[in-house]
């Protein structure tokens, strides 16, 4: 047998034995399936052989079973080896990328020791990564960090993947990190962990600091008055503060999400047909801010509210488009007092008609659309008969409430298109638009008729009232507004003067009417009245209050026009044609030199004036730089002191020629000429221009004055003006004092001075000479 065996089986130095092992070195880079085949392949071959009885067989046997187990423990190795040769390569390779990561990246193994990690972990642990390898996560943490580390790593070290945040302290610093532990499984063994920890405490700072902005911002937002409303890029609402909820009338809850169009309806105020978007306007290519104005905004329950508003794209951080704002403002307020301003501009306070000035734009425009067509209008002008009676008799109270009761008689009276303005004083207007003469004359006498059957009744006294009414028709014509109003006027004259109480149709061929028209001629019979000295003056004194009762007596000048008839005419039926043609300074120096006359005679030459006399300067006189050489010139002749005249300018006036009203004023305030403005309060600009006029009186405007104790608005505006006066050194004259209620109210308001019927009538200047008018004219 063993010569048989000997004679079959090859000794250990045979060539194939040792091929076979080259063999297998060769093939061990190859896969595990490879090599798996290839040893099967060679136990198939031993077995062949071996089956023959060759030793060939059983060598390859031999060697089948020892590679299995040899690729076997060579696979464990290097199962073992591979995390720490992956970790430890060369900076060309997963070593240079982990270097990068801005996080701590490493390998634990089971006994929880370090094997690797990146340069990042320096940067959280403040330990050197070369030494970390072959530490424990305890002594690289510390205590306190690795108590909330530990139990899960546990977890990733019995195979489950963990990934928290958590504030870990690290030494004396508090690091708010995100950690994530990957179990390293390798046939169904956890040989360890791979950790990654991002320090979360710069995100968390600017977290907290983006929050605390928002925070601030909703603040803000909440705090301002405006609806402010966020919407994203597709037009849905992201936000709305509490006064966009209270503007649209949406809760918040119920409205973001929703889109803005259906919460933002916006509107027309005119046709209430809906606005062009403001969120489209800014969320365009390119995005404009968007406006709106004259809009009103339908609630969510349906009422419109007036607004103002405006919409703004929002940018994002790639310079596109997040979303739009739109801030709205509730202008009911603004728009009521708008309203009011213009109601108060065209209107009437007194009878609530239009006034003078919106009458004859109306008339001129009834006048421009006729020109050219054969459509006729009318306008009518009224007067009042025996209303300076009741003025005289009872007082201006009485006079405004009979305008007040006719203007609601003659309202009634009219179609709903025709148009009844107050010209002023007694004075009416009535447009009737697309009306023959015919019916105009009907309309006419309708007028005259209500006011004749009306019958006044003031504290059991009986007035009868009639009215004077003049006609002209037009339409068709070349005629212009101030033709028309002369032409009515001069027929309205000529019926009072035909016996009141009658209608007179202007005719250009009435010869009666064109003579009358003459008498009627204002500019020529104030020219008469100068060269007639037919010009009276009137003095009502000035009564000082309180503890200023010392000192000259203060009074004002008035002037009356003396008729041809001797009937005297009050100034506001012959001041508005001087103004209008020029007259007023003629009148201004005629009443300067006969006022310095009486002075002169009531003042001797070197002794203190006992009188300080208020004389009234037009704003002509202002503008007429001869006036001030006639003042200082009659100043010289009649040797008058200046400190016994005080001149008084209207306030319209000195607004309305403000440079050459301080010229003047301190020209001769230097003089010792004393200032009062007069009407203060009528302007809209008062207060603002009070401080550039040098003025030592403030006579306020009587129509706060006279109702001041009924109603609560005018005693503050009396009020206002005191004291704004008297913070300035300037007195102050309330005029109109009509009743005792009044001096008394005025008296314990601290009023300077009062004047009015209450304190005196007027009473005419007993003048000591008249100067013959050419020396006025001359001059």
């Amino acid at each position: 047998m063993a010569c048989v065996t000997g004679q079959h089986v090859r000794s250990p130095s045979s060539p194939i034995p040792n091929f076979l092992g080259l063999f297998m070195v060769l093939f061990y880079k190859s896969g595990p399936l490879r090599r798996t085949a290839l040893m099967l392949g060679i136990a198939v071959l031993g077995l062949l052989f071996a089956g023959k009885g060759s030793g060939i067989g059983l060598a390859l046997l031999r060697l089948c079973c020892g590679g299995l187990i040899a690729f076997r423990c060579l696979d464990w190795w290097r199962a073992r080896q591979r995390p720490v040769a992956g970790c430890a390569k060369s900076p060309a390779g997963g070593h240079a990328v982990t270097a990068c990561l801005p996080a701590l990246v490493a390998y634990i193994d089971a006994n929880q020791r370090y094997r690797f990690c990146n340069d990042s972990h320096g940067g959280i642990t403040d330990v050197d990564p070369a030494s970390l390898v072959g530490k424990t996560v305890c002594e690289v943490f510390g205590s306190s960090a690795y108590a909330v580390l530990a139990p899960e790593l546990g977890v990733a070290l019995q195979g489950s993947h963990a990934a928290f945040e958590r504030v870990l302290q690290i030494g004396a610093r508090r690091v708010d990190a995100h950690v994530e532990f990957v179990p390293d499984v390798v046939g169904g063994q956890v040989r360890g962990v791979y950790a990654v920890v991002v320090d979360l405490s710069a995100r968390k700072r600017a977290e907290a600091q983006l929050g605390a902005e928002r925070a601030h911002l909703r603040a803000a937002l909440d705090a301002i008055a405006d609806a402010v409303i966020i919407t994203d890029v597709d037009g849905g609402i992201s936000y709305m503060n509490p006064a966009a909820e209270a503007l649209s009338g949406w809760a918040g809850s119920d409205a973001v999400g929703l889109a803005s169009c259906a919460v933002l309806n916006v509107l027309d105020s005119t046709t209430r047909l809906p606005a062009p978007g403001l969120r489209g306007s800014a969320l365009a290519e390119p995005p404009v801010v968007g406006i709106y104005r004259n809009a009103v905004l339908a609630r969510r329950s349906g009422e419109c509210v007036p607004i103002d508003g405006t919409a703004a794209a929002i940018a994002d951080t790639m310079g596109g488009t997040a979303g739009a704002v739109v801030v709205l403002r509730d202008v009911t307020e603004a728009c009521s007092l708008a309203a009011e301003l213009t109601y108060q501009a065209s209107h009437d306070a007194l009878t609530g008609l239009i006034n003078r000035r919106e009458f004859e734009l109306r008339v001129e425009r009834a006048a421009a659309g006729g020109r050219g067509e054969r459509v006729r209008h009318a306008m009518l002008y009224l007067d009042l008969d025996q209303f300076k009676i009741v003025n005289d008799t009872c007082g201006h109270v009485a006079g405004d409430a009979l305008l007040r009761q006719l203007s609601r008689l003659l309202q009634a009276s009219l179609r709903q298109s025709d148009t009844l303005g107050r010209l002023g004083g007694d004075e009416f207007g009535v447009l009737l638009e697309y009306c023959s003469e015919e019916a105009a004359v009907h309309t006419a006498e309708k007028l005259r008729r209500t006011v004749k059957d009306f019958n006044f009744v003031w504290r059991d006294k009986f007035f009868p009232i009639g009215v004077s009414i003049g006609l002209i028709g037009f339409g068709g014509d070349d005629l212009q507004m101030n033709d028309l109003l002369r032409m009515a006027d001069a027929a309205c004259y000529l019926a009072k003067d035909k016996g009141r109480n009658q209608v007179r149709v202007f005719k250009e061929d009435d010869l009666e009417l064109m003579q009358r028209q003459g008498e009627l001629d204002w500019a020529s019979r104030i020219h008469r009245a100068l060269s007639d000295n037919r010009f009276v003056l009137y003095v009502q004194k000035i009564r000082a209050l309180g503890s200023n009762g010392s000192g000259p007596d203060h009074y004002e000048v008035l002037l009356r026009m003396r008729g041809e008839d001797g009937s005297v005419i009050p100034p506001m039926a012959f001041l508005p044609a001087a103004e209008r043609y020029g007259l007023m300074g003629l009148i201004d120096r005629w009443v300067v030199r006969h006022c310095f006359l009486d002075l002169a005679e009531r003042n001797p030459p070197g002794h203190p004036p006992h009188d300080l006399c208020a004389i009234n300067l037009s704003g002509a006189s202002l503008c007429d730089p001869g006036m001030l050489a006639y003042i200082c010139e009659q100043f010289e002749l009649c040797q008058v002191a200046p400190q016994a005249v005080c001149f008084e300018i209207t306030e319209t006036a000195a607004i309305s020629n403000l440079a050459d009203a301080n010229e003047l004023i301190q020209r001769l305030a230097a003089m010792g000429c004393k200032f009062a403005l007069d009407d203060f309060g009528s302007g809209m600009s008062s207060f603002a221009y009070l401080k550039h006029l040098p003025v030592d009186y403030l006579k306020i405007d009587g129509e706060f004055v006279k109702d001041m104790v009924a109603d609560p608005i005018d005693r503050a505006m009396v009020a206002a003006i005191n004291q704004i006066g008297h913070v300035m050194g300037i007195q102050t004259i309330a005029e109109f004092v009509e009743s005792d209620a009044i001096l008394d109210a005025l008296g314990e308001m601290g009023i300077d001075c009062a004047q009015g019927y209450t304190v005196q009538v007027p009473q005419p200047m007993l003048a000591r000479r008249l100067v013959p008018a050419r020396e006025v004219v001359e001059v």
